[in-house]
């Protein structure tokens, strides 16, 4: 019985998927470039047993990949998609420049 209940939660360097079923199965997939929020859920009994849920938020909401319920080690998954979209270019990293005045600096820095 438990077979038939199967979910499977894939991440790759290109999209997140989801297989769940092995008689009647279902494929839910999503570009990372579409991803634009993931939220994470851990319920009471969820922290006890080591699961949670993630909702990923994109422009288009009618989605079959938006709500996996029951993800193993969510923080641990939470940080690796995090990483592949940070890898893969897909988000942008804020640079930090000096703002300057114009003005020559003060000897005590400001």
């Amino acid at each position: 019985m438990h077979v038939a209940y199967m979910d499977r939660f894939v991440i790759t360097n290109m999209r997140v998927f989801r297989v769940h079923g092995v008689f009647n199965t279902h494929l839910a997939t999503m570009p990372m470039s579409r991803i634009l929020d993931i939220s994470m859920a851990r319920p009471l009994a969820g922290q006890l047993c080591g699961y949670g849920h993630f909702v990923f938020e994109s422009a288009a909401q009618d989605q079959g990949l938006r709500d996996i319920r029951y993800v193993g080690r969510p923080e641990e998954r939470d940080l690796t998609i995090q990483r592949v979209i940070q890898l893969s270019g897909l988000r942008q990293t804020m640079q930090l420049e000096r703002w300057t005045t114009g003005e020559p600096d003060d000897e005590d820095g400001t």
